[in-house]
């Protein structure tokens, strides 16, 4: 009998996940629309989102939430950890990255401006500062 009922839970999810598709092919435009603008409008969950997904790619240890990421950046007084300039746009840093077996703890992040991230790549800090290890 549970058999029957697990085969009938399965038979409704794919039918209901047909017509789900066949509604969003029909309406692609407004849903891709609605997605940028809902987008658009959580830059910050998009930002969260994209360091997870690195972190699960890198099977790295940790998370964090938006509420550490502004205590950092307020913390940093709202400029960047390396070059100290007044940030508008910023970028999230793992200071020793996932690639290189660092975690996602809030712990290892810092606010870098986008010229800072960028040039950093994936490089340990004394090796981006030429510091001999």
């Amino acid at each position: 009998m549970a058999q029957k009922a697990k085969e009938r839970v399965a038979a409704d999810r794919i039918a209901v996940n047909k017509r789900w598709n066949a509604w969003r092919n029909k309406n692609k435009e407004k849903v891709n629309k609605y997605a940028v603008e809902w987008w658009k409008e959580h830059k910050d969950l998009k930002r969260f989102h994209v360091r997870k997904r690195a972190a699960l790619k890198y099977n790295a240890d940790g998370n964090h939430t938006n509420q550490q990421i502004k205590e950092i950046f307020d913390r940093q007084k709202g400029h960047c950890n390396y070059c100290d300039v007044l940030l508008t746009k910023y970028h999230v840093d793992h200071i020793i990255p996932l690639s290189r077996n660092g975690t996602n703890y809030a712990a290892n992040l810092q606010i870098l401006c986008v010229t800072c991230n960028t040039s950093k790549g994936n490089k340990m800090p004394w090796e981006y500062f030429g510091i001999a290890a």
